[in-house]
Order: C-alpha cells, then structure tokens, then sequence
C-alpha cells in the first residue's frame, strides 16, 4: 500500500515486530529436522523480501518510482491477447497495436491492416522454418516504452 501511494507512512512498526519475532525463532535450538528447514525456507524469503522493499524505497526517494510503476525492469510478458490465423484476430492485433503505440507516445504504424497481415504471414512462415515448429504465436510487449510486437514458437 505504502509503494502503491494509498498508504503515505510505510509500515516500519510491522516490519520491526517481523523481525523481532524471526530474531527470537531464530535462537531456539529445540527444532526437528522439518521444522528447522521450514523456518529457514520462511527467514531466506523475508530477507529476499527486504532486498526487495529496500530496491523500491531507494527508487521512490530517487524519484524512480511512480503509482503502478516498478523500479525492476519490465518483464517479456505479453501485453495483449494470442493471435493466430483468422482475420478477426489479425485486426484486433493490429489494433491493440496502433492503440498501445499512441498511448505509450510513438507515431501511428506506417502501414495499413493489408501489409501489416503480410508481414505476420511471411515472419510465421520464417520462423516456423527456423524453429522447425508447428505454429508461431504473436502478441504485443511494451518494454522500454517502446511498443515491439513479439513472436513465441509453439511446439
């Protein structure tokens, strides 16, 4: 809540109380085998998550860090919906393609549905020749700012 800017004081009391209690655990020696290694699992995953929370805090007080904007870099996750084939699905593409471009402040793309569909077909029929696949997904990624359209072999 504190990084999403609901929250405007971050939640030092819980953190500190978290700690206390993994320092105090941390000390008792009368632990099975199990149970030592499900509180070691649950300590190194607190530790990653502090690693984490201190990232995100330098990145706020350095003005990196904005509402719904992360200071890691963006993952290659696709944006929009598979295509495939149909006509239906290439249009729709080509518009969250155009839509995505003027949202993230690039120009319009220089073409038109017609030979942005060539394009699709003669990159499939490419790349399924290169990765000797049966089919080549395509979707849209933002990374950077800048809006890419991505191909992913499927098997």
């Amino acid at each position: 809540m504190f990084f999403c800017f609901v929250s405007k004081q971050p939640p030092i009391d819980s953190r500190t109380k978290l700690e206390k209690i993994i320092r105090k655990y941390s000390l008792n020696t009368g632990y099975s085998f199990a149970q030592r290694f499900r509180f070691s699992n649950l300590a190194a995953r607190f530790n990653t998550y502090q690693d984490l929370w201190s990232k995100q805090l330098k990145a706020k007080e350095e003005g990196r860090f904005a509402a719904g904007n992360s200071p890691i870099p963006p993952s290659k996750e696709p944006v929009t919906k598979k295509i495939h084939r149909t006509q239906d699905k290439m249009e729709n593409l080509f518009d969250q393609y155009a839509q995505l471009r003027s949202k993230n402040g690039e120009t319009p793309p220089n073409m038109n549905l017609d030979k942005f569909s060539k394009l699709i077909d003669s990159q499939r029929d490419a790349l399924i020749k290169k990765y000797r696949c049966k089919d080549v997904e395509f979707y849209i990624a933002v990374e950077e700012g800048k809006t890419r359209l991505k191909a992913k072999p499927l098997k």
